[in-house]
């Protein structure tokens, strides 16, 4: 069983998440839950990452397993894909995970639940690297 750790103010790892095998580099496996439909994006460390902190607006590679809410159905799979570096997609619905992610190191594998208007879907990602974002003025 993985460790896991809650941010403050996050609900406790019983309570939402559900149980997630593996660790950070290889293929996680997200298994159905039946728990309590959740109401607010939740995340929750299955690892903290070592490397530097992830900064706003920096585009992020990751790998990652995006699966549904209850029935653990994949809907995206870095692994089985055979992606080596992946991007979070800049839809709407991934901008409030990208949030979420700000507060975190490259080497951390989080699982992130986000209920939206679509359904519920359960993020496990590995975040690889992250290149900052650019300060040198357009032109």
């Amino acid at each position: 069983m993985i460790a896991r750790s809650a941010f403050a103010g996050q609900p406790e790892a019983g309570d939402v998440f559900p149980a997630v095998s593996g660790t950070f580099g290889q293929q996680p496996h997200v298994q159905a839950t039946a728990k309590d439909t959740p109401e607010s994006p939740s995340v929750l460390y299955l690892s903290d990452g070592t490397g530097d902190p992830i900064v706003p607006r920096g585009a992020l590679e990751v790998r990652y397993v995006k699966t549904e809410w209850g029935s653990g159905r994949v809907l995206h799979d870095s692994w089985a894909a055979g992606i080596d570096r992946d991007e979070l997609p800049p839809g709407d619905a991934d901008i409030a995970i990208r949030g979420l992610l700000n507060v975190m190191r490259v080497g951390s594998r989080v699982e992130i639940v986000n209920p939206t208007a679509n359904g519920i879907t359960v993020f496990v990602i590995d975040v690889l690297s992250q290149v900052a974002p650019s300060t040198s003025p357009s032109g």
